[in-house]
């Protein structure tokens, strides 16, 4: 944690900046939003290989199968009725069921199959959720990405 806290001060002290995860959090702290710039030509290749696609539908096609939270838990903040008319009130707790979710063929046809091309298209919304969803979405979910990517890498 040493290197992580020296490196956020010398940034500070010294205006020194990278292309790096640091770097996105100085951003955020400081501006509350972050700007990604336009990828140049050799950052557009790699992008696009197949290799970087790949690597990233095998690891959320393998949490979809095995999410890390399998069910997930949130207070209704406010009353919300469904088109059938069920209401549920403001205060009401609620169990999400991500593993059932992610195993609903309705969302994912054959879902006990390991099929990584599910994600070469967009997806129905709120039916992939292995970090949570929301405000308390899980905030290492892209740090836990980056981390499985370079650990198949080695």
């Amino acid at each position: 944690m040493d290197l992580v806290a020296q490196s956020f001060n010398h940034r500070l002290t010294t205006g020194y900046t990278r292309n790096d995860f640091i770097q996105l959090l100085l951003q955020l702290r400081e501006k509350g939003s972050v700007e990604f710039e336009d990828l140049d030509e050799e950052d557009e290749r790699e992008k696009n290989s197949l290799t970087h696609h790949e690597q990233d539908k095998n690891v959320i096609e393998t949490l979809r199968l095995f999410p890390p939270l399998v069910i997930n838990f949130r207070v209704c903040n406010k009353d919300y009725t469904f088109p059938d008319g069920t209401t549920i009130e403001k205060g009401t707790k609620i169990v999400l069921p991500t593993y059932a979710i992610h195993h609903d063929p309705s969302n994912f046809p054959n879902p006990e199959e390991f099929r990584p091309e599910r994600f070469e298209q967009s997806i129905a919304k709120g039916s992939y959720a292995p970090f949570g969803d929301g405000p308390r979405v899980c905030i290492d979910r892209f740090c836990d990405c980056s981390s499985n990517r370079l650990g198949s890498m080695q």
